[in-house]
């Protein structure tokens, strides 16, 4: 009876304790995600208050794990005292915890790694912009340090966490209006919305989508908190996309649906998944009818103007005029010499192509033609889909919900890819590198 009272103290002192640093950081996604909604309320946040809440969980695997859904975010956090962008105070007190404390120690494989991709974006920055060129190589080596094999991180939880985390701060703050929003009127009294930080209606499905990824990828288990997380996050999540009105993320739940439907193993858990996807949706469209009912009416314009043009045959139109936009970018890649095409050496989103040819890509494929050419993009993707290949092997063989949150995650990414410029950034360094170590 002793003895069974102390397992369950100390497991109600771990839950509690554990209870604590996820509060802290869902506090510190709510205050980066809220950067520029006032002025003094920005600068005391960041220069004094994500410090202070950064050190409350510094030593927990939780500060570790935040690297991830930081690294989709980081676009839209504010600035230290005015000057220094945030994200360089978490990066300080990262890499002094596993090169200090952790004392992580790399493999010639990952260090030749860093080397390489970091040169290359030094010479060629996405952006064109030296200082972004440098966050681009901090995330990578604490990406790479994260998943070394030093570290061995198999336990993807709190890196689930983490992303429902700051997917439903950034889901909340439209709904709350805690701060301002980028509101699209599509026609009179049709709107689309994003979420809280991002300006972009797709790229905020995506940020979403890996969000539900996360939440249906969690094993909640027999704790309450950690259900209500699961679930909330979840269903903001949806709901989210679904007020982004974006047809690009609607699609891409159907993509995850399925694909999640086909990983699971045996008729049961299929028809159990099918079955719960259908109560979800049924909530949803509740919630929707009762509260938001301008989004079924969003919704339906959207899909009778999609209709419309499908008939005419205008797949341009369909797509927000980048059919024409990829065609003038992928003239002006062949248009070039021989050794470009053939290993690129151009950074993009470059300024005189986006005015050449009528806007930016909108496509990660042409992005990566013009920085690493044929040669280069065939390398880069035979790598990537090579790795998911092994992984859905290890899957089939254990099953295992990191295994299947890689391959997710990455299917997610090449689907988006067709509608954003997201492969040669961070975002895609990230999902690339999410590794899981078998039998370790």
């Amino acid at each position: 009876m002793t003895y069974n009272y102390l397992i369950n103290r100390k497991f109600r002192l771990q839950e509690k304790s554990e209870l604590k640093y996820i509060i802290i950081t869902y506090c510190c996604a709510l205050c980066l995600l809220m950067s520029g909604v006032n002025a003094t309320l920005t600068f005391l946040i960041n220069s004094f208050l994500l410090p202070l809440l950064w050190l409350r969980i510094f030593k927990s695997v939780y500060f570790d794990a935040s690297i991830i859904p930081m690294a989709f975010f980081f676009n839209y956090f504010g600035k230290s005292f005015g000057v220094v962008s945030i994200i360089w105070i978490y990066f300080a007190l990262y890499l002094y915890k596993f090169l200090f404390i952790k004392q992580v120690k790399l493999r010639l494989s990952e260090f030749m790694t860093i080397l390489v991709v970091g040169v290359l974006q030094l010479i060629f920055p996405v952006s064109g912009i030296l200082q972004e060129g440098l966050k681009y190589i901090a995330f990578l080596i604490c990406t790479v340090m994260l998943f070394s094999r030093h570290n061995k991180i198999n336990n993807f939880e709190p890196i689930y966490i983490n992303i429902m985390l700051f997917c439903s701060a950034s889901a909340l703050i439209p709904i709350l209006g805690i701060a301002q929003v980028r509101t699209i009127e599509l026609a009179d009294g049709i709107y689309r919305y994003t979420a809280g930080g991002i300006q972009d209606p797709n790229y905020s499905s995506f940020l979403m989508l890996v969000g539900a990824i996360a939440a249906v990828s969690f094993k909640a288990g027999p704790t309450k908190w950690k259900k209500i997380v699961k679930f909330s996050s979840l269903l903001l999540c949806l709901l989210t996309i679904l007020r982004s009105v974006s047809i690009s993320g609607i699609f891409g739940i159907g993509i995850l649906a399925l694909v999640y439907a086909s990983l699971q193993s045996g008729i049961a858990r299929k028809v159990k998944f099918l079955f719960s996807l259908l109560i979800i949706a049924l909530f949803l469209f509740s919630i929707i009818t009762i509260y938001y009912p301008n989004i079924i009416d969003s919704l339906l314009w959207r899909i009778e103007l999609l209709s419309k043009d499908f008939a005419k045959a205008d797949y341009n139109r369909m797509g927000s005029n980048r059919l024409s936009i990829s065609d003038n970018y992928l003239n002006s890649f062949f248009d070039q010499g021989v050794h470009r095409i053939l290993c690129g050496l151009r950074y993009m989103p470059a300024m005189d192509l986006v005015q050449l040819n009528g806007g930016v890509t909108h496509n990660s494929y042409i992005d990566m033609l013009f920085m690493y050419g044929i040669i280069g993009t065939i390398i880069m993707l035979y790598s990537f889909i090579k790795k998911n290949i092994i992984y859905f092997r290890n899957y089939r063989n254990s099953f295992s919900k990191e295994y299947q949150f890689i391959i997710l995650c990455s299917i997610l990414l090449l689907y988006f890819s067709l509608t954003l410029s997201i492969l040669p950034t961070v975002q895609w360094i990230v999902i690339y590198y999410l590794k899981r170590y078998p039998n370790a």
